[in-house]
């Protein structure tokens, strides 16, 4: 909810800009997936909802509510990009996600580290390599935003090694 709301606040001073672009970061977390009742009460910027379905999940899911949560708010962002993509478009201001898969950051190496977390983590297939450094997103984030790039416009774009296509190889 922070992002999107974050990311509103940017949408009218980016519109008096003529290459206004957006760049979200999301995850692979995305394409897994997570809660879709918490997803909407993000979408819906309910945070009250949001709090007391979290409270459900930590007593049903102790053991992977922050991972399920980690998931739905990436996918609430992704979704946010597409979403909106009319009403930021119509403002003259581009927005696109990135959804990176396996990053070789602390983040991923204190995810390898919990012994419940990281057969998961392990388990994510790859088609190229099974993890890239932070210069692979960053890279694709200054493609986004390059003004020759004022076309692409409302799309979430994996940077994960072909994980998403091997784990929704049926999603156009």
């Amino acid at each position: 909810v922070a992002a999107t709301v974050f990311l509103a606040n940017f949408l009218k001073p980016l519109s008096e800009h003529p290459s206004g672009s957006v760049v979200a970061i999301s995850s692979i977390g995305a394409a897994i997936g997570g809660d879709i009742e918490l997803e909407s009460y993000l979408l819906a910027n309910d945070l009250d909802s949001a709090k007391r379905h979290l409270e459900i999940l930590k007593k049903a899911r102790p053991n992977d509510v922050g991972i399920v949560t980690y998931s739905t708010c990436k996918a609430a962002l992704a979704r946010y990009v597409r979403l909106n993509a009319n009403a930021w478009g119509r403002e003259g201001v581009r927005l696109n996600a990135i959804a990176p898969g396996r990053m070789e950051t602390p983040m991923l190496e204190g995810l390898l580290a919990d012994p419940e977390i990281a057969p998961g983590i392990e388990a994510l297939p790859s088609g190229i390599h099974k993890s890239a450094t932070s210069d692979a997103v960053a890279e694709v984030v200054e493609f986004f935003i390059h003004p020759r790039c004022s076309f692409i416009h409302g799309q979430v774009l994996y940077v994960d090694g072909g994980s998403e296509a091997i784990l929704r190889p049926d999603l156009i």
